[in-house]
């Protein structure tokens, strides 16, 4: 779906070895991927991406959904040049065995509730530079970072990576990354909270 992507529902699709991009949305709102399973095939380092939000897209909504062994779990970003994307929702999720985890590239609201990122080998949740993005991240569980490999630990391995924006962490046990467990690495991070963690 790389064009308008109104009112559209994935259900319980089932991907295997995914090489490319497994769901790609162009923009739209009231997108929702429920259920299912896309998996990659386990190459942690390649372009391969399960879900990607190229811009424009609000109401967006991932729920109860594996996604396994890709490049990168899910990108988050303006690639389309349409604009940041609004809110993205994702609850109870299963993000496992990636390069990286979640990945956000623009200025959207990002809810997560009850996820489970774990095993990236660079970091399970990410930030990029130069974003304005807010993410509020309550229950479940980041770990594991680099548990297949971390080559670096000064920059990889890492539980949670913020870079930009704001964040708030409620209840999350972050623990096991090989790198840091919450990295906010430069004073542009403005109004984070970190709380019974």
């Amino acid at each position: 779906m790389t064009g308008v992507a109104d009112i559209n529902i994935i259900r319980d699709v089932v991907m295997w070895e995914i090489r490319g991009t497994g769901t790609e949305i162009g923009y739209g709102s009231e997108v929702r991927v429920l259920g299912g399973r896309i998996i990659g095939a386990n190459v942690r380092f390649d372009e391969n991406i399960g879900i990607h939000y190229r811009g424009n897209n609000g109401g967006v909504h991932v729920e109860n959904t594996d996604v396994i062994g890709l490049g990168i779990r899910m990108l988050i970003d303006n690639s389309n040049g349409a604009r940041s994307n609004r809110e993205i929702f994702i609850s109870q999720a299963t993000f496992d065995s990636d390069g990286q985890g979640l990945v956000v590239r623009d200025s959207s609201y990002v809810s997560i509730i009850g996820i489970w990122a774990v095993s990236s080998t660079i970091h399970q949740v990410f930030v990029d530079y130069n974003s304005t993005a807010v993410l509020s991240i309550s229950g479940e569980t980041i770990f594991n970072g680099g548990v297949y490999e971390c080559r670096n630990v000064s920059n990889r391995c890492n539980g949670i990576t913020i870079n930009s924006g704001s964040f708030i962490l409620n209840g999350v046990e972050v623990r096991n990354n090989h790198g840091r467990g919450i990295w906010v690495t430069n004073k542009s991070v403005r109004q984070f909270q970190i709380i019974s963690c």
